[in-house]
């Protein structure tokens, strides 16, 4: 049993789900002891990386003021930038081969992103938010009769001005990713 100093946490991030029910153990020993694991990894991205790296590029592209605007050669472009200019500040002038590999991995998808997101503007989606959080600490969450704050962000919110329907979009960047329900 590890025992977390002061309780229990009175706050997780949404995303920690995954990591609690894969491995709960390995849970209490990163996230809540803060005990970190010693690799030589660093030569390439993890998945967790890839994703965050992805993140970055749409989010930073999202919040240009003609997003919702762009055809597809203008989305490519655009995405295309933001890539290289959030690959270079985090990894250099120089980065390793691996890491230049996954950016053009990463670019290929960007590609097809660009092409679904195109049709999303002809269609008159409009990007309204981009990472939006509630409010506050978090939203309460009762687990075993006590309460937890629960912390997220959606990664995308979109409304269609001519219909009024609102989406919530959450980009992945797996080959296999998980359904909503699961």
């Amino acid at each position: 049993v590890i025992s977390a100093p002061g309780g229990p946490p009175d706050r997780i991030a949404v995303t920690t789900f995954r990591a609690i029910l894969r491995d709960p153990y390995l849970y209490a020993l990163e996230r809540i002891r803060g005990i970190e694991r010693v690799t030589d990894e660093g030569r390439e991205l993890d998945p967790m990386g890839f994703g965050t790296l992805a993140h970055a590029v749409v989010e930073g592209w999202s919040r240009t003021p003609d997003a919702s605007r762009q055809d597809e050669a203008t989305l490519r472009r655009h995405l295309d930038q933001e890539l290289d200019r959030v690959f270079q500040k985090r990894y250099g002038d120089h980065p390793l081969p691996a890491l230049r590999l996954q950016r053009e991995q990463l670019r290929a998808r960007l590609h097809a992103l660009a092409g679904v997101q195109a049709l999303r503007n002809a269609q008159g989606w409009e990007i309204r938010a981009v990472e939006a959080a509630p409010v506050g600490e978090g939203v309460p969450f009762t687990v075993d009769g006590l309460p937890i704050l629960l912390r997220g962000r959606i990664d995308r919110v979109d409304v269609h001005p001519g219909t009024g329907r609102w989406q919530l979009l959450d980009l992945k960047t797996s080959e296999r990713p998980t359904p909503p329900d699961e």
